[in-house]
């Protein structure tokens, strides 16, 4: 199996990065963590995971733990500030070669280890660019969306020696969104992929590969989140309500505008194994009423 290289970005998922090192370790050479002093937004921060890695003594010989304390200053949008973060990955990296593996998304953004290891025992992954197409679960750990909605943003994979920028790889667009697909679009993708990574690489998709999820920990850690957010596009003054947003989770209600349905997961075997095998940890982020 080809070594995998796990870079992500970090800014307090304490919870949701032990889910990540507990289902990804057997599959992941090393872990790049990426955590910033400053917020997208600008604001000062603690460096949550150095202030708790005695939690993750078990995982620390595998995690490169780059901190970034020269985030863009004054004049910089919070998408700067992000890329910044996220192409610092690249700070992470010293050990891998050339044909190495290296993941990049959010820390929230977890590929099924089942397939992330078929894509690290394939030899021809190391010319692909590989996108793991997440699921999406908000609030709590068993609460996904309905229908299920998937998003062609989330981790994605690319040897080494083609990973000139992360922040360029997370962009990067895997189907040609117009009405005219076929052999046109496959075409358009082709150049996009050459012009981006330097070569014609395979345009890969992993359906429903991975799992994104957002927004949990409650109202209070859901409105932090909120207020360090890059999309400021969209903050309007109630989402920073903590009686709305209180309300929105127990109604199961999506925040931002517009209906998205909710419903508990009851098929167990969809979520990760970590959960399935001991849900006592992690019973604080599941739906209250539900049972595994």
């Amino acid at each position: 199996m080809r070594p995998v290289f796990d870079g992500f970005t970090f800014f307090n998922e304490l919870d949701v990065l032990e889910l990540r090192l507990r289902e990804l370790a057997p599959v992941v050479h090393r872990f790049v963590l990426v955590e910033a002093d400053r917020t997208f937004t600008g604001h000062p921060k603690p460096l949550h995971f150095s202030d708790n890695k005695a939690r993750f003594a078990p995982f620390l010989d595998k995690i490169e733990h780059v901190v970034v304390r020269d985030m863009p200053g004054e004049g910089a949008s919070a998408w700067d500030r992000e890329a910044f973060q996220r192409n610092a990955i690249l700070r992470g990296l010293g050990a891998a070669r050339p044909d190495d593996l290296v993941l990049v998304g959010d820390v929230d953004e977890i590929p099924k280890p089942e397939a992330l290891r078929r894509a690290a025992e394939d030899p021809t992954s190391v010319a692909a660019v590989t996108t793991f197409e997440p699921e999406f679960f908000l609030y709590f750990l068993n609460l996904r969306t309905d229908p299920v909605y998937t998003s062609l943003i989330g981790p994605r994979l690319i040897a080494r020696r083609r990973l000139a920028s992360p922040e360029v790889l997370r962009r990067f667009k895997p189907v040609w969104r117009k009405k005219s697909s076929g052999a046109l679009g496959r075409l358009v993708v082709a150049l996009r992929i050459r012009a981006k990574f330097g070569a014609f690489l395979d345009n890969r998709i992993v359906r429903r590969g991975a799992w994104h999820f957002t927004f949990l920990g409650g109202a209070e850690a859901i409105r932090r989140k909120l207020l360090s957010y890059s999309h400021t596009e969209v903050l309007r003054d109630e989402l920073l309500d903590l009686d709305y947003l209180e309300t929105m989770l127990k109604q199961r209600r999506f925040i931002f505008e517009g209906e998205m349905g909710l419903a508990v997961v009851e098929d167990w075997s969809q979520l990760p194994r970590t959960l399935r095998d001991d849900p006592g940890p992690w019973r604080a982020h599941f739906v209250p009423d539900a049972e595994a």
